[in-house]
């Protein structure tokens, strides 16, 4: 009869515990204000006009190049970020309208829109400046500073060992009767 009233206790606290932890998946937790993802928003579509452009760039001297592989290669990266334009400003308007309506589960969805195609088109431009052999670099000197171990023998690794004549004795036979 314990067994059955712990059971039943257990059984009731876990419930109660996945009964809370739906309630709390159904609900987007708010990091931002509105205001924040609006400006956000706008900055990001900003930042993703300009990779735009930055590429529109890279396919004009591409084609004055007259270099087929490079105007396909970085050609289509300018379509993706074209399409992932579209659809961060669709999901700006829909994010302003959801701002206007109060809707804070919409609002917050179409805001990692804008997020997640601000990162792809981050990346796109990574893989065109690389198409048009332009590997971004952070500006500064680069210092390269080497140390050797200390337990490295004075030998040169490329030297051929010494060979040393060694004479091979026939082992002796293992059973007396072969």
């Amino acid at each position: 009869m314990k067994r059955l009233i712990i059971f039943a206790i257990i059984f009731s606290i876990i419930s109660v515990f996945s009964l809370y932890a739906q309630e709390k998946q159904g609900e987007p937790e708010k990091k931002m204000s509105d205001k924040e993802m609006l400006s956000k928003s706008q900055e990001n579509l900003k930042k993703m006009r300009n990779i735009y452009k930055d590429i529109l760039n890279l396919l004009d001297e591409a084609r004055k190049e007259k270099d087929v592989v490079k105007i396909n290669c970085i050609n289509e990266n300018l379509t993706a970020i074209k399409a992932l334009l579209k659809i961060a400003e669709q999901a700006d308007v829909a994010l302003q309208e959801a701002i206007i309506k109060k809707d804070e589960i919409v609002a917050q969805h179409e805001f990692e829109k804008v997020e997640i195609a601000y990162q792809k088109a981050k990346s796109l431009n990574q893989e065109a400046n690389a198409c048009a052999g332009k590997i971004s670099m952070t500006p500064g000197e680069t210092k390269v500073e080497v140390e050797e171990p200390k337990d490295i023998t004075e030998r040169d690794p490329t030297d051929e060992p010494k060979k040393d004549i060694i004479v091979v004795e026939r082992p002796p036979r293992a059973s007396p009767y072969q």
